[in-house]
């Protein structure tokens, strides 16, 4: 057989692989059988003929059963390649890819869906989709991408390139591309196959990232200071241009470093701890001197900020700045605020000694002042004649002048070393106004001026503020007024601008009929020392310093004083501030009014024991007879220690102390210091009388123990007005007989007489207080007992605590001290032993014995139980304005609130009375703060 030619094929084998053809010839044999059977003599032809039909069959056979395992191969072929094609599928849809075939002078490029979609192509335009393809990629990648298939086809190198593409509906997009030769059989050229990807996002994406990287590395660089960052084991990831310019670094150096190598052991070694702690996770800022690649040392801020992906440290992040100069300011700081501390120290010293000096001319001046001033006030009081009467008059005009410029330069010093303080006490606006008619009367009685009270309606009966610097202001300003103005009319003016429950703005104005003030004079008027014209100085006097004052007070107040003025027609002076309501306080009846301001008076004083310590002979001579005047008696100490010796040994208890406060042997802060602790005289009144003004003295006299504080020159009506508020009714009656001699006697350690002093004498009130005393504290020893075997150390100090109070109120001084020793003890954790709840029993039980016997000779008791009161229709309005007052005397601790009290009782009826079980039981055990509670309470219920 040739090489290159094919065997015969038998039948056998046309058969197998031709199934019509062996059935064929089973037909054929099966013709010549049947012609044989038609009555012929079979051949060995027919047979032959029979078994090529038996042969046919099987093949038929055969050739059926090959055909059915060719189809079920067929099938399972099909099945796997739909497998391939669902594969194929998932894989372009999940990576997003579209497979494309070009055929090179063929039908072009052919593309599936996605490929299409791509392309923003419609399948039925597949046939042309290269041209079109052709056609939307951007020219200058178009010569690329051609290129690249060329080479592909012809080299048979892979095909792998990015393009921009132009989509119909105008988008841009870009496509990347890969493509693989293939073979085809002979007399077909070879086609690409290949695969494109739409990557326009993550292009966009790129450009975005180094965009980013670009501008973090331009803000790296920008930054006055060395950005790096290091790795978890301290490579060098980043160093910007400034930490590579400070080691001296390449940016190729400086990559990959280890830190140890950048610092050197030894900086490495100090650092160490730091890059520990941001490897940790925890931020590191610290302060470190570090030297430049050109030997400059400098002083550094350094910031390790760790970079962390969730828990896991990667690295971190270094900002270091120069702060060498910052360091350099510091230092020369350091030294500037050393010299200023110096110098603020000399400067204080020297405020210091400019206060001393001005207390010390303060006192120089006014101590003289205060004797021309009082022999003036005592000599108006003898028989004068006219002529006499118009020269003393004006020796006190002259001397009031001077007082008054020596004010204004005390307060104008004051201010201006900012130690001017401002109070808020409640005050009545009715009575400030009253205050400056009483004042500037003497000015108006030679002057054809009417002054006159404007007063809003709605302006509240109370108000509260600082009312001696606001009287201070308006006597300044209506001063004024009386001073440039010959004729006509000064009104002083007071509008309510607006009002809230808890404050009220209120506007103030003098407008007078004067001489006025020039347009360009009107701010100077304000300048300290300076007036409008040099000549006004010459015409009216005064120190210039009044409005500069008043201006200054103002906005302390905060407000501001404003002018408004005509040349030759007068002057408005106006200010706004904002005063606050105190709805508690009682508006000022008639009598109470006339009671402080009643000049006129005589015996005002009458039944007062006062004792007056002054050290200057004149002084003295001048407070004894001016208050004996006035109906008190008096009596004079030269000095501290010989007051101190007249109050021990004073057969009846004084009712205030004058108490001068610079004297030589013992000064006024040490005496009243020693009446308080040494002679235990808690409640006996202390009034400072000082020559100095500075805002630092009230506060002494406060801490050592005083009362109030008067200044000198001491004006007659504020004396007699300070006397009267701290010792209640100066009009009372001498009692005939005093708890002393009703008790056979001095009793040791029992002074009721101090405590009938505090209560005003009341004999009914110290008794109904008294007789209380036993019943409320009757069971205290047995309760302080059981309230410590319960534990119960809080409960027991208050008990004892109040009846150390009330035991000393009435005068038990032996039964306070042991109450006192118990309650110590038991606040600072100690135990209390039988011994001492024995004698606090033993000395409760004498208490008791003395305050009823006394209670029985002071108020007998009356046949009838319970007290008989007028049943009377009580003015609401007058009860709650009394009710009002007593709370306010009993929140600062007064006695006076239980004479108060038993007023009021006596203008109620039966049914009021009524309301005032719990305020009559508070009363009654002394606790001042819930009888406050009460009054307010009751005030409330009577409120329509």
């Amino acid at each position: 057989m040739e090489t290159g030619t094919q065997p015969p094929r038998t039948h056998y084998q046309l058969a197998c692989f031709r199934p019509p053809l062996a059935l064929a010839l089973a037909l054929g044999a099966v013709g010549s059988l049947g012609a044989c059977s038609l009555g012929q003599q079979p051949t060995s032809n027919d047979w032959l003929l029979g078994g090529a039909l038996l042969t046919s069959i099987l093949l038929l056979v055969l050739s059926l059963r090959h055909s059915a395992h060719l189809r079920d191969r067929k099938s399972k072929l099909q099945a796997k390649l739909r497998e391939k094609e669902l594969r194929l599928d998932l894989v372009r849809k999940t990576f997003q890819i579209g497979f494309w075939e070009y055929e090179p002078g063929g039908d072009g490029e052919h593309g599936d869906d996605a490929m299409l979609r791509f392309l923003g192509k419609q399948a039925d335009e597949s046939a042309s989709l290269y041209e079109s393809w052709r056609a939307s990629v951007l020219p200058e990648d178009l010569v690329e991408v051609e290129g690249g298939l060329r080479a592909a086809l012809n080299e048979k190198t892979p095909f792998d390139t990015t393009y921009r593409f132009r989509r119909d509906d105008g988008q841009l997009r870009v496509i990347r591309a890969h493509g693989r030769l293939r073979k085809r059989e002979e007399g077909r050229p070879p086609c690409l196959i290949g695969v494109s990807k739409d990557i326009t996002e993550l292009v966009q994406s790129e450009h975005a990232m180094r965009d980013n990287e670009r501008f973090l590395k331009i803000l790296a660089n920008v930054i006055p200071g060395m950005v790096g960052y290091w790795t978890y084991e301290q490579y060098c990831a980043f160093a910007n241009d400034e930490y590579q310019l400070w080691f001296g670094r390449s940016p190729e150096e400086m990559l990959g470093m280890h830190i140890r190598e950048l610092l050197g052991t030894e900086l490495y070694q100090d650092i160490e701890p730091f890059i520990h702690g941001a490897l940790e996770g925890v931020p590191q800022h610290f302060q470190h001197a570090l030297t430049r690649s050109d030997g400059q040392h400098c002083h550094t801020m350094i910031h390790y900020i760790p970079d962390m992906e969730g828990e896991q440290v990667r690295g971190f992040y270094e900002l270091v700045s120069d702060i060498t100069e910052l360091k350099q300011t510091q230092f020369r700081l350091e030294e500037l605020n050393t010299a200023l501390q110096q110098r603020t120290e000399e400067a204080e010293a020297a405020n210091a000694a400019k206060s001393r000096f001005l207390a010390n001319m303060s006192h120089e001046i006014r101590t003289p002042m205060n004797a021309v001033l009082g022999l003036l006030h005592l000599l108006q009081r003898t028989e004068l004649s006219p002529r006499q009467h118009d020269y003393i008059e004006k020796v006190q005009m002259a001397s009031r002048s001077l007082l008054g410029i020596l004010n204004d330069i005390l307060d104008f010093s004051k201010i201006e070393a900012d130690k001017m303080e401002l109070e808020t006490v409640p005050f009545f606006p009715q009575e400030l106004l009253n205050n400056l008619a009483v004042f500037l009367s003497p000015s108006l009685q030679n002057k054809k001026v009417e002054l006159l009270f404007d007063v809003d309606a709605d302006l509240p009966p109370t108000l509260l503020g600082d009312a001696l610097r606001l009287q201070q202001v308006l006597l300044n300003l209506t001063g004024n007024a009386v001073k440039f103005t010959e004729q006509g009319r000064i009104v002083v003016t007071i509008q309510v601008v607006s009002l809230t429950p808890d404050q009220a703005r209120v506007r103030f104005s003098v407008k007078d009929t004067g001489i006025g003030i020039p347009a360009d004079k009107l701010e100077s008027v304000f300048t300290g020392f300076v007036q409008a014209e040099s000549s006004t100085t010459r015409r009216f006097g005064g120190s210039g310093l009044g409005l500069t004052i008043s201006r200054r007070l103002v906005r302390l107040m905060g407000g501001e004083l404003e002018v408004e003025s005509t040349l030759g027609k007068g002057s408005t002076f106006h200010f706004t501030i904002t005063l606050g309501r105190d709805g508690d306080t009682p508006a000022m009846n008639g009598r109470a009014y006339t009671g402080r301001n009643g000049a006129g008076q005589r015996s005002r004083l009458k039944g007062l024991h006062l004792l007056v310590v002054e050290d200057n002979p004149i002084n003295r001579q001048i407070a004894q007879e001016l208050l004996s005047q006035e109906g008190a008696g008096v009596e004079v100490a030269s000095s501290g220690r010989q007051g101190l010796d007249l109050i021990a040994r004073a057969q009846a208890p004084f009712d205030a102390v004058l108490m001068d406060i610079q004297m030589p042997d013992m000064d006024g802060y040490s005496a009243s210091r020693r009446i308080r602790d040494a002679l235990g005289m808690i409640n006996l009144p202390i009034i400072a009388m000082t020559a100095n003004a500075l805002p630092d003295d009230r506060r002494r006299c406060h801490a050592a123990g005083m009362d109030g504080h008067i200044a000198k020159p001491i004006d007659p009506e504020t004396l007699i007005a300070v006397l009267q508020t701290h010792c209640g009714d100066t009009t009372k009656q001498a009692e005939p007989q005093t708890a002393d001699s009703v008790l056979g006697g001095a009793q040791p350690e029992f002074s009721p007489q101090d405590a009938l002093t505090r209560l005003n004498n009341n004999r009914g009130l110290y008794a109904r207080l008294a007789r209380s005393f036993e019943r409320d504290q009757a069971a205290v020893a047995e309760r302080v007992r059981d309230q410590l075997r319960q534990g119960q150390i809080d409960s027991a100090a208050s008990d004892l605590h109040t009846l150390k109070g009330v035991s000393a109120t009435l005068g038990a001084m032996a039964l306070s001290r042991c109450a006192a020793e118990a309650e110590a003890l038991l606040r600072g954790g100690r135990p209390l032993g039988e011994i001492l709840l024995n004698d606090l029993e033993r000395h409760f039980a004498e208490a008791c014995d003395l305050l009823r016997r006394l209670a029985d000779e002071l108020d007998p008791p009356r046949e009838g139980a319970g007290e008989e009161l007028p049943d009377i229709t009580p003015d609401r309005g007058e009860v709650a304005a009394r009710l009002a007052f007593m709370e306010d005397l009993l929140r600062v601790g007064n006695m006076r609130a239980l004479n108060e009290y038993e007023g009021i009782r006596r203008i109620c009826g039966r049914d009021l009375r009524q309301r005032f079980f719990l305020l009559d039981d508070a009363v009654k055990r002394l606790n001042f703060p819930a009888a406050a509670t009460q009054c307010r309470i009751i005030r409330e219920e009577l409120s329509p």
